[in-house]
This record gives structure tokens, sequence and C-alpha cells, in this order.
């Protein structure tokens, strides 16, 4: 079954913003200044917001469009695991692929600053499971790693987040997710 195309949301946001700018306008000419000066503080707050999103999504389409695909279901696995590596890379990680065979759980090893983490990536239609999971938090003991991570395609089930959560594993879903752990260190 084919995917359903999300539906842009511009004219509703261009409809919020139209009305927040109206009701500021009245508000400060007529009920009180702070008004006024409150919506439009909320309205450069939410432009501000909107834009930050649309640039990020931008971005990681421009990142899928320089490896000639629109979607990274489309990438066989060594290709996705580059892809892996460019998001890493414009997120301020130095990437290193491992082995295709006897990769002992890790496909990728990044390092920012005294911090390296190994990545385990998955292109599947599906959740992925735990499996993936443990296999990236073997491989952060076997490389001696600090930090273990899963990038998937396609989410993870919720036995995978809960053994993520007890192992410390981050989880990460390329250009959907953004995930932060305590330091802020994964950006993607």
């Amino acid at each position: 079954m084919a995917r359903r195309r999300k539906k842009n949301n511009y004219g509703e946001s261009l409809t919020a913003i139209i009305v927040l700018i109206i009701i500021g306008a009245i508000g400060a000419a007529n009920i009180a200044p702070v008004i006024g000066v409150i919506v439009f503080i909320i309205v450069i707050g939410y432009i501000t917001f909107h834009w930050v999103g649309f640039s990020r999504k931008k971005a990681y389409m421009s990142m899928l469009e320089s490896v000639g695909v629109a979607d990274p279901m489309q990438l066989n696995p060594i290709d996705y695991e580059r892809f892996c590596c460019i998001l890493l890379n414009k997120s301020g990680w130095r990437t290193t692929g491992t082995p295709a065979t006897r990769d002992f759980g890790a496909d990728i090893i990044a390092y920012r600053g005294s911090i390296k983490m190994v990545v385990q990536c998955k292109r599947y239609s599906k959740p992925v499971g735990i499996s993936a999971i443990q296999e990236a938090h073997a491989a952060a003991k076997y490389y001696k790693a600090n930090d273990a991570a899963v990038m998937a395609t396609s989410g993870f089930t919720k036995s995978a987040k809960l053994l993520a959560e007890k192992t410390g594993t981050k989880l990460i879903i390329p250009g959907k997710k953004i995930v932060h752990d305590d330091n802020g260190i994964i950006k993607v």
C-alpha cells in the first residue's frame, strides 16, 4: 500500500499568524499596548519555531538528494550507512565505518571531542526490535565507546525503547527525530 503524503499546513499557519497580528493590532490600539507587545512576541516565536523546523527538513532533504534519492528506504544497506555518516558529520561528529563483516554490532564509530559512540544503522520498513539495541550496546563494550546509538528509518518497538532506556542507548530516526542526551551531544 502506498504511503500517504502528509498535507502541508502552511495555510493554517498563515491564518494563525494573521489572526495573532490582528489581535495584536487591536490590543495595541484599543485595549492595552502591553497585549500588543505580548502578541507580537508570540508571533515572532511562532515564526522562528516553524522556520527552524523548515530549515532542518530542507537540510535533511538536501542530504538525501546528495546521495541521489528522495527516501532513505531507496538506499541499499551500505549506502544507508554512508548516509548516516553524512548526517552525523553534518552534526559535528567525525565518523569512520567498520568492516562489512565481523563488525561486532557497530556500523559506524563516531567521535566528538573525547566522546566515542558506536552506531548501528537499520534500514527497515517496520519498527526495529530489541536485537539492534543489544547489538549496539554490546558493540559499545567491544569498541570501548562511551555511547551507543541505533539509527533506524522506521522507528522502534516499545520493547526496543524500553531496553534502550535501560541501557542508555540513543535512538535516532533520521529526519524525523532529533535526539539529545543530557549533554545535548546528538543532533541529527
